[in-house]
């Protein structure tokens, strides 16, 4: 730890020059002892584990690959939230298409039921929508 410069003034000297002369003593660290623990604990031998075996990663966990969503469901049914996602446009204009009649189809439970869309029918939405360009030749 550095020492810390303690500016003291020159009491001794009584003129106006030595007053406000300064000098610069330096202290000596002091050593601060270690906090001790309330209560000493003894490691217990069968409780803890070598560190090779806490860094090992297992097998199936590392050749872990996700499931297309067609394994779980053939055609999900997806949220407005998630659809707009998928579609990468916002919930508001899903619902601005909802209002106009246009967008991709829905199901509605009930008057003011939740929508939902239909996974293979968003999937038929963006193909149908996609726009070839010309390449430059």
């Amino acid at each position: 730890m550095p020492t810390q410069p303690e500016f003291r003034k020159d009491t001794a000297r009584h003129s106006p020059q030595a007053d406000a002369a300064t000098t610069i003593q330096t202290q000596a660290p002091r050593a601060v002892p270690a906090p001790k623990p309330a209560v000493e604990r003894k490691a217990d031998p069968s409780v803890s584990l070598s560190p090779a075996f806490r860094r090992q990663i297992p097998k199936f966990l590392l050749d872990y690959e996700p499931l297309p969503m067609e394994v779980f469901d053939e055609n999900p049914l997806l949220n407005v939230k998630s659809a707009a996602v998928l579609l990468g446009i916002s919930p508001d204009l899903m619902k601005k298409w909802r209002r106009r009649g246009r967008g991709p189809n829905f199901i509605q439970y009930g008057k003011n039921g939740p929508i939902r869309y239909e996974f293979g029918i968003l999937m038929e939405f963006r193909i149908h929508h996609k726009v070839q360009t010309r390449s430059k030749r």
